[in-house]
Protein backbone atom coordinates (compact mmCIF):
# COMPACT_ATOMS: atom_id res chain seq x y z
CA UNK A 1 0.00 0.00 0.00
CA UNK A 2 1.29 3.37 -0.66
CA UNK A 3 0.58 6.35 1.38
CA UNK A 4 0.98 10.35 0.04
CA UNK A 5 1.50 12.55 3.36
CA UNK A 6 1.55 16.20 2.90
CA UNK A 7 3.31 17.80 6.27
CA UNK A 8 1.53 21.54 6.03
CA UNK A 9 1.61 22.04 2.38
CA UNK A 10 5.38 21.31 1.77
CA UNK A 11 6.38 19.24 -0.97
CA UNK A 12 4.49 15.20 -1.00
CA UNK A 13 6.41 12.60 -0.18
CA UNK A 14 5.40 9.07 -1.29
CA UNK A 15 5.91 6.64 2.09
CA UNK A 16 5.14 3.07 1.38
CA UNK A 17 4.03 0.82 4.03
CA UNK A 18 4.20 -2.60 4.46
CA UNK A 19 1.57 -4.46 6.38
CA UNK A 20 -0.51 -7.33 6.84
CA UNK A 21 -3.50 -8.41 4.45
CA UNK A 22 -5.90 -8.53 7.85
CA UNK A 23 -4.69 -4.64 8.61
CA UNK A 24 -5.25 -3.68 4.99
CA UNK A 25 -8.71 -5.10 4.96
CA UNK A 26 -9.76 -3.78 8.36
CA UNK A 27 -8.09 -0.30 7.08
CA UNK A 28 -10.00 -0.33 3.27
CA UNK A 29 -13.10 -1.79 5.75
CA UNK A 30 -12.78 1.61 8.16
CA UNK A 31 -12.30 4.04 4.82
CA UNK A 32 -15.36 2.27 2.92
CA UNK A 33 -17.83 2.91 5.95
CA UNK A 34 -16.24 6.22 5.94
CA UNK A 35 -16.50 7.22 2.27
CA UNK A 36 -12.89 8.24 2.43
CA UNK A 37 -9.69 6.86 0.25
CA UNK A 38 -8.27 4.12 2.07
CA UNK A 39 -4.88 6.04 1.45
CA UNK A 40 -6.11 9.86 2.76
CA UNK A 41 -7.30 7.93 5.70
CA UNK A 42 -3.81 6.10 6.67
CA UNK A 43 -2.06 9.42 5.92
CA UNK A 44 -4.30 10.89 8.97
CA UNK A 45 -3.80 8.09 11.26
CA UNK A 46 0.01 8.10 10.70
CA UNK A 47 0.29 12.12 11.38
CA UNK A 48 -1.86 11.58 14.32
CA UNK A 49 -0.19 8.76 15.96
CA UNK A 50 3.32 10.78 14.88
CA UNK A 51 1.67 14.09 16.89
CA UNK A 52 0.63 12.49 19.75
CA UNK A 53 3.88 10.70 20.03
CA UNK A 54 5.93 13.50 19.32
CA UNK A 55 4.20 15.69 22.08
CA UNK A 56 5.20 12.64 24.66
CA UNK A 57 8.67 12.81 23.93
CA UNK A 58 8.64 16.88 23.99
CA UNK A 59 6.92 16.65 27.65
CA UNK A 60 9.81 13.91 28.87
CA UNK A 61 12.33 15.94 27.72
CA UNK A 62 11.18 19.30 29.61
CA UNK A 63 11.09 17.07 32.41
CA UNK A 64 14.64 15.70 31.75
CA UNK A 65 13.21 12.02 31.66
CA UNK A 66 14.71 9.36 29.42
CA UNK A 67 13.40 9.28 25.77
CA UNK A 68 12.80 5.87 25.87
CA UNK A 69 9.05 5.27 26.02
CA UNK A 70 6.54 1.88 25.40
CA UNK A 71 4.55 4.26 22.39
CA UNK A 72 2.13 0.89 22.19
CA UNK A 73 0.83 2.29 26.37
Amino acid sequence: MQLKLDFNGKKEIRITFACAEDTKRMLHEVAEKLNRDPSELAREYVIECVTRDRGKLMLLESRGEKLYVDMGK
